[in-house]
């Protein structure tokens, strides 16, 4: 039910609960059973409680919405509207209890049952709330811990792929320097052969004698 329904209908519950407590009195003047008025008194003060639930909900969500920094000027209005049916129906509610308890005290007892009870499902409520809202919280911890797990796993990685470039760009300079360092010994000094290791150096009879090396003498 949207607010302006819920307001209406607490309206409406509004009006037969006086209705009714009238009848109550008359009934009572006239010593008759009012058993069958208290019944329907109580139906229409639940009605009116329910629907008088609905507009506070919808106002503490409108409020909420509002202090949305890219909230509309349409939320703000809501808001404000909601707002402002709800300190209506608050009011209404304080006339009729005084009402029920100060003028007609056997329906007052109904009205004093109904907010002990409306205090407890509150409170119940309240504890379902803050539950969810601190499982949220723990949601949200975790899923923060995982994504800073998952970006220092992301920057380890890249740390030891950074190594491992740093590691095969200084080996490949070291192999391109020692090739140029060879082609140009081998231009300077021909008698040294060209082998990586020149002649009569130590190992360079071995190092000739590999299967895999073709050193021209």
């Amino acid at each position: 039910m949207d607010p302006i329904s819920a307001f209406a209908a607490a309206q409406t519950a509004l009006g037969l609960i006086r209705k009714g407590v009238d009848f109550y009195k008359e009934c009572k003047a006239a010593s008759a059973d009012v058993g069958q008025i208290t019944s329907e008194v109580s139906g229409h003060i639940g009605k009116f409680l329910d629907a008088k639930s609905v507009v506070q909900e919808a106002a503490r969500k409108a409020k909420e919405d509002s202090e949305d920094p890219d909230s509309s000027g349409d939320i703000n209005s809501q808001a404000l509207n909601n707002v402002m049916l709800q300190m209506q129906l608050e009011t209404a509610e304080k006339e009729l209890r005084e009402m029920l308890i100060y003028e007609t005290p056997g329906l007052g007892a109904i009205w004093t049952k109904f907010e002990k009870e409306r205090e407890r499902l509150n409170q119940l409520k309240q504890k379902h709330r803050e539950a969810a809202e601190e499982r949220r919280q723990e949601e949200l911890q975790e899923a923060r811990l995982k994504a800073a797990r998952r970006r220092a796993k992301i920057r380890e990685l890249w740390e030891e792929a950074h190594w491992i470039a740093l590691v095969l760009s200084i080996a490949l300079f070291y192999s391109v320097s020692m090739y140029f360092i060879w082609q140009d010994r081998i231009e300077q000094y021909p008698e040294l052969g060209t082998c990586f290791i020149p002649k009569d150096s130590p190992g360079y009879k071995t190092w000739s004698n590999l299967r895999w090396v073709d050193c021209e003498n």
